[in-house]
């Protein structure tokens, strides 16, 4: 505005045309401006230097004031001079223009007023922090679980954490290993972050509880947004880390340990224990209820599994609506896929002087009476009746 002003203020004062070669619109211009007639010095009065220098609060001196009052005496004429020009005269393309620019800087005024307000249904809200004592947090954490001589043991740790202690650390190091978002280190302003402990606990505690994100905060001292990071990084990690060992099927070295193990505990020939369980889906559509409704009375998904004698689940089928069983389950999963085209795991045993070479699953009652499925006996009367639903039920 400043150097547009000057260039009027110097049309007015030659009263012809003006030509410029650089100006604000980055093109060539020739502005035609008319002049009025006004007095070269202004009609505003001069100001009383001294009082105004007393209403600022500056303190000049006699000199001060005398040197400065010439000063002050042109601006004020010049602003009589800006007073003076016809601006109707100008180019109406020129007039568009800085009509545009200025409602663009009022759009622009405006939505930086709603940004830094927040009010209203949508407008975006200021993100706020709080201080956490992050560190006061942690210590509490260690103190509580993972020193030498901690506030709770290790049954307490596994009830509330769903995996004992060495398992916990060991997957905290391997997450470290690949992992540096896991390592306690600092930020750009040097503030100590949060440690490999705080963020794998605030996971577990979603995962193993199904809490809210904002829940992890009064405890572990970590907010909403990072607890969610936490939950995806850590998912992340254990798929890349553990999944090529345990998320596949057995190989002939599993299917060789498997059955020495289970020859062991009583059960030649057997290759794991088979059951289905009912996950809930608290948000499942009201459409989908009918369903995924079954005998649990809410919305739920089955997940069929195999695990081995150490909890490997190296079977696993999921997705089922509720209301299916075992048996329709059973029918869609690829479970017995292999064994029906004869590509079924090696298993060579004997049971009472007969040979086998196909391994069995143990299962409960509702499942079908194959070959390939043994099931418990669910109301034993013999000694040894009771001593196989006693193996079969621990195993």
């Amino acid at each position: 505005m400043g150097s547009r002003a000057l260039l009027l203020l110097k049309a007015t004062t030659a009263g012809t045309l003006l030509s410029t070669s650089k100006s604000a619109f980055s093109k060539p211009l020739i502005i035609r401006i008319s002049t009025r007639r006004f007095s070269t010095r202004s009609a505003l009065l001069p100001p009383d230097l001294p009082r105004l220098a007393e209403t600022a609060r500056i303190s000049l001196t006699p000199q001060e004031a005398e040197e400065f009052a010439p000063k002050i005496r042109q601006v004020i004429d010049w602003f009589g001079q800006l007073q003076a020009v016809d601006l109707q005269s100008i180019e109406p393309s020129i007039r568009a223009d800085e009509e545009e620019r200025n409602e663009w800087f009022a759009a622009a005024m405006e939505f930086e007023r709603k940004n830094s307000q927040g009010t209203g249904s949508g407008d975006r809200i200021s993100r706020q922090s709080w201080y956490r004592d992050r560190v006061s947090g942690n210590s509490r954490l260690l103190s509580d679980y993972f020193v030498e001589n901690p506030v709770y043991d290790e049954t307490l740790f596994r009830r509330r954490f769903h995996l004992s202690r060495p398992l916990f650390l060991r997957i905290l190091h391997a997450l470290q290993q690949h992992n540096n978002y896991f390592v306690q280190r600092r930020n750009a302003a040097n503030t100590i972050g949060f440690s490999g402990e705080q963020k794998m606990t605030a996971a577990l505690r979603m995962l193993a509880y199904g809490m809210s994100a904002d829940s992890i905060d009064e405890y572990v001292r970590i907010g909403e947004s990072t607890t969610i990071e936490c939950v995806k990084r850590f998912c992340q990690g254990v798929l890349e880390i553990f999944g090529p060992e345990y998320l596949r099927s057995p190989n002939a070295a599993d299917i060789s340990r498997l059955l020495r193990k289970a020859n062991q505990r009583g059960f030649p020939g057997m290759l794991g224990s088979l059951d289905c369980m009912h996950w809930e889906w608290k948000n499942c559509p009201a459409a989908y209820h009918g369903m995924y409704t079954g005998h649990v009375h809410r919305p739920t998904i089955v997940l069929e599994a195999v695990a081995s004698y150490d909890l490997w689940i190296w079977h696993a089928f999921f997705g089922m609506p509720g209301s299916n069983n075992d048996i329709n389950v059973l029918d869609a999963s690829n479970l017995f896929t292999n064994l029906r085209e004869g590509r079924g795991p090696p298993a060579d045993y004997t049971i009472m002087g007969n040979h086998y070479n196909m391994g069995y699953y143990l299962a409960d009652g509702i499942y079908p009476k194959w070959a390939t499925i043994v099931q418990t006996i669910s109301h034993p009367q013999e000694p040894a009746h009771e001593f196989f639903a006693s193996k079969h039920e621990s195993y």
